[in-house]
């Protein structure tokens, strides 16, 4: 009898403990900053504003000032790696609003985040390109969200972020990011009119090859392509450049002939 009792007591011990386990698990879990959300906004470039020690900090470089902040609300203490700073708890959410001015109202232990105005267009324009490189059909995937504004990565986050993740090796996005935060809403335009042009992917690597052979820049090899009529064409000119040593101008007048 009395082992009955014991075998008992320590059943309901066990329940109890790992009812208490998954409550704090559950609780954990829910301090923890969505890294989805996080990984999307550090992909898009998107600006940022925090909270840290009643301080008020907006940044706009995620992979700079707020890279030590990341990891911090992000990952709990016994998942981060040596070196990294410790998980705070204090912050509960992330959520994306349209602009700074938005952003305001929020607790503190919110972070806040939303497109950089001109940055954001580049974005897009490199996710087309992106999507070009890998013949994946934008529309097809986007439907009635199709052609993607700035508002889009706000609110449906979630659908550009299925998006991001078809796109193939080598991932693009670290390219996106600083092609669009360097060029802004005219990043990626050429390369998009040079994929149109071409209109497949070997053959747009091919021609990348003969830039570098010749040391022409984008827009250099697209006024050939273009003045060419196609790519056997840009080839044919592009092979004199380099058996005769023609200049661009050179080789822009020979094609008027």
């Amino acid at each position: 009898m009395k082992k009955r009792i014991l075998f008992l007591i320590l059943a309901m011990l066990f329940v109890v403990t790992v009812f208490t386990a998954c409550n704090q698990e559950e609780e954990r879990q829910e301090m923890i900053i969505s890294m989805d959300r996080y990984m999307y906004a550090d992909n898009l470039g998107f600006a940022g504003r925090i909270m840290v020690d009643g301080e008020e900090i907006i940044v706009t470089d995620w992979m700079g000032r707020f890279d030590e902040i990341a990891l911090r609300i992000t990952f709990p203490n016994e998942e981060r790696l040596p070196g990294q700073p410790e998980f705070d708890p204090f912050y509960t959410e992330l959520v994306f609003v349209h602009s700074e001015a938005e952003a305001e109202g929020f607790p503190d232990s919110t972070v806040v985040a939303w497109p950089q105005e001109g940055m954001a267009e580049g974005v897009i324009n490199g996710l087309r390109w992106a999507a070009l490189r890998d013949e994946i059909d934008m529309e097809a995937e986007l439907g009635e969200l199709y052609p993607l504004t700035v508002a889009n990565l706000v609110d449906d986050w979630k659908a550009v972020a299925r998006l991001i993740s078809l796109l193939g090796a080598p991932n693009p996005m670290n390219t996106i990011r600083s092609g669009a935060e360097r060029d802004g809403a005219e990043a990626f335009l050429l390369e998009i009119e040079r994929r149109q042009l071409v209109g497949n992917r070997e053959a747009v690597d091919k021609i990348i090859i003969r830039d570098m052979e010749l040391r022409l820049d984008l827009s250099e090899s697209l006024d050939l392509l273009r003045a060419a009529g196609s790519v056997e064409a840009f080839f044919a000119i592009t092979d004199r450049m380099l058996a005769e040593g023609l200049s661009v101008e050179d080789a822009l007048a020979a094609l008027q002939e």
